[in-house]
């Protein structure tokens, strides 16, 4: 009876070992999610207004995007983070929603329909696909 519960509990760290080793397989076949330039497009009525490379921006810029029916968007480029400061909708949501920086990061401004939509390309020239946040 007790060699049993000795045989057990190695059978039980075998199999924990092992499941270990299972689920830690699959990162190495993953690819690597790295980017090497982090860019924000900004589209105004689903039409590219402007490109922003974020990963070499170094210092502050605002720019205003206008809407073709006469609204305002102003967006802040602070170093690697976009965001918008000032707009005329009316319930500042994409305003509040903040800075945007990371790859998969959104900001949206329905009124205007204005999307800011932070992208990342790999070092291989290939759009990475991130998962939001």
């Amino acid at each position: 009876m007790v060699t049993m519960m000795k045989m057990l509990k190695r059978a039980d760290i075998l199999l924990i070992i092992i499941l270990l080793f299972l689920s830690l397989l699959p990162l190495l076949f993953l690819p690597d999610s790295q980017t090497s330039a982090v860019y924000a497009d900004i589209t105004i009525d689903g039409q590219l207004w402007r490109r922003v490379p974020l990963s070499a921006h170094h210092g502050h810029e605002t720019i205003t995007a206008r809407t073709p029916d006469g609204h305002y968007n102003t967006i802040e480029i602070d170093d690697d983070t976009i965001a918008v400061q000032d707009a005329d909708c009316p319930d500042h949501i994409c305003i509040q929603q903040g800075k945007a920086q990371k790859p998969g990061d959104i900001i949206v401004c329905l009124p205007h329909k204005l999307l800011i939509e932070v992208k990342g390309t790999s070092p291989d020239g290939t759009t990475a696909v991130l998962p939001a946040r």
